[in-house]
C-alpha cells in the first residue's frame, strides 16, 4: 500500500536537502539567486572549490489529467561559471548583486530529484491540503480509473484516487446537455468526446462549483 504525506513533510524533506548541502562544505551563493522563474522555494550553493553553482529548488506543476492533482519536485541542478555565462564563480563572489549571473532552472545538471505525486483530498484542489506519495503507480492508477468510467459514461469528478466517501459521479449524456443548455454561444454542438475533465472545487463562497474543460477549441467553463 502506498504511503501518503503531507505538504509539511515535503518542506522538512527540502529542509533536509538543505542541510546536507551545507554538511558537505557548500556555502550560500547569493549572485544567481535573484529573481524566480515560478518555482516555490529556491536557495543557490556554491561548491567548496568554487567551480560549481547548484540549485536546490522547489517546484510544482499541476496535470488533474495524468492521474494527479499536484506534482511537487525536489531538484537539485549543478551548472558551472560557463552555464551562467561568467568568466568565473569567483569574479561574482567579488561583485556581488552589481554584476548578476542568470541561474536557469530549466538548465544544468540534475544531480538529484525526489517527486511527490498530490491526490486531491475531499473535493480540495489546494496544493497544501492534497495527501502525496512517491509511489508513481499511485497516479496511474488513477488515471487508469477515471478513463474507465468515461468509457462508461460515469465519471468521478472530485476524488482522483478514488476514496468512496468523496466520489460524486456525473452522467456524461446529462453533462453533454447542460454545457448545450448553459454553455452559450460555440457550445450548443457539444459533443461527449469533447469534453476532456471535470473539476469540483469550493468557491470563497462556500458554494461548490464546476470547472470544465474541452479538446480542440472550446475554452473552459465555469459554473
Amino acid at each position: 500500500m502506498a504511503k501518503f504525506v503531507q505538504y509539511q513533510d515535503i518542506v522538512a524533506a527540502y529542509s533536509d536537502k538543505v542541510a546536507e548541502m551545507f554538511a558537505a562544505g557548500w556555502t550560500v551563493f547569493t549572485p544567481t539567486m535573484g529573481g524566480s522563474q515560478g518555482e516555490e522555494a529556491h536557495i543557490h550553493f556554491l561548491s567548496p572549490d568554487h567551480k560549481v553553482v547548484a540549485a536546490v529548488l522547489l517546484e510544482h506543476e499541476s496535470s488533474y489529467g495524468d492521474g494527479y492533482q499536484h506534482k511537487m519536485v525536489i531538484t537539485v541542478r549543478e551548472q558551472t561559471a560557463e552555464d551562467v555565462r561568467c568568466a568565473s564563480l569567483d569574479e561574482l563572489l567579488v561583485y556581488g548583486a552589481g554584476f548578476r549571473a542568470t541561474f536557469w532552472n530549466n538548465k544544468g545538471v540534475v544531480v538529484y530529484e525526489r517527486v511527490y505525486y498530490g491526490m486531491a483530498q475531499g473535493g480540495s484542489y489546494d496544493d497544501r491540503k492534497c495527501h502525496y506519495t512517491t509511489d508513481a503507480t499511485v497516479p496511474v492508477q488513477a488515471k487508469a480509473r477515471r478513463e474507465y468510467k468515461w468509457k462508461n459514461g460515469l465519471y468521478d469528478c472530485q476524488d482522483s484516487w478514488g476514496t468512496p466517501k468523496f466520489a460524486v459521479v456525473v452522467n456524461k449524456q446529462r453533462l453533454v446537455k447542460f454545457v448545450r443548455a448553459h454553455g452559450g454561444r460555440g457550445y450548443g454542438n457539444c459533443r461527449a468526446e469533447e469534453i476532456k475533465d471535470v473539476r469540483k472545487y469550493r468557491h470563497a463562497d462556500g458554494a461548490m462549483r464546476y470547472v470544465i474543460d474541452f479538446t480542440g477549441a472550446k475554452k473552459q467553463l465555469a459554473f
